[in-house]
């Protein structure tokens, strides 16, 4: 795939380290004295709350197929991390798509909480997800918290094409202790992408969609929709096919019928010759 190096647009600050309370930092709350940013909280969802939900779902099963035969790795999503004790809910992160690599990663799947004491190590790669009532938090404390507990890999994408993050797609890759802006490709068509050592993958935002390549193939993930799509597909055609063989068989079976009537018919004629030679035998 032809493509060029694009340098990001999004202007990040230094990561903040020094002294960093992820659970209290009033400057985070919401207007009106509601709890700060990444506290744990329920409330009725936001409004943009359904698109950015539909998006990490089709994200995070896309993930889980192409990871499930493997026990080293963990993917999952809309859970917290738990960076300090899992009885200390007010230090906890939830980003919206997270993957852990390491040994017997499998026991942790389908947990509501992750404890990073009991792993023993922080994700890999940590995605966001745009939207009007995250993309501040995505840029503000949550990167710093991100960085702050050794998270390897921040991916952000925005589904708008750029217009809360300020452009579609950018990442960070932690070297040296500290958060570098990644350079990304843009292939012919002006998709965005770039490659997820993390992941083993490459990662593109194709408008609204959010692709991922896997290089060993040479193919795109399929997402969940797709594949029921191709499933669908091949399911038509074995039909198309089964009913083009009932049919061949039908012609075939009516063939040899056919045959078999003209074969009786042979030697019915044959029969009657028999006899009539016999009696011209018989009467010479």
């Amino acid at each position: 795939m032809t493509s060029r190096t694009v340098t990001s647009r999004i202007a990040l600050p230094p990561v903040k380290v020094g002294g960093l309370d992820l659970s209290v930092r009033r400057d985070l709350q919401e207007p009106g004295g509601g709890p700060p940013y990444g506290y744990p909280y329920k409330d009725e969802p936001m409004p943009d709350a359904a698109r950015r939900e539909s998006l990490v779902s089709i994200t995070l099963t896309t993930l889980h197929t192409h990871f499930d035969h493997r026990s080293d790795v963990l993917v999952s999503g809309d859970v917290f991390i738990y960076y300090r004790d899992e009885s200390d809910t007010r230090r906890s992160l939830a980003p919206d798509v997270l993957a852990l690599f390491g040994p017997d990663m499998a026991q942790y799947r389908d947990r509501y909480g992750l404890s990073l004491a009991e792993i023993g190590q922080p994700p890999n790669f940590i995605m966001e997800i745009a939207s009007p009532s995250t993309s501040r938090a995505d840029l503000g404390y949550k990167r710093d918290a991100y960085h702050w507990i050794g998270v390897g890999e921040y991916w952000l994408f925005d589904p708008d094409g750029g217009e809360l993050y300020g452009q579609p797609l950018a990442w960070e890759q932690r070297i040296d202790g500290e958060y570098r802006q990644m350079p990304l490709e843009q292939d012919a068509d002006g998709i965005l992408w770039a490659y997820s050592p993390a992941l083993g993958l490459s990662i593109a935002a194709d408008g609204d969609r959010l692709r991922f390549h896997d290089p060993s193939t040479g193919q795109y993930l399929r997402t969940h929709a797709e594949s029921e799509a191709a499933l669908a597909e091949s399911e038509a055609a074995l039909a198309e096919l089964e009913t083009a063989m009932s049919q061949s068989e039908a012609a075939l079976s009516d063939e040899r019928t056919m045959r078999e009537a003209a074969e009786a018919q042979v030697l019915e004629l044959q029969a009657q010759l028999q006899r009539l030679q016999a009696e011209r035998d018989h009467q010479g």
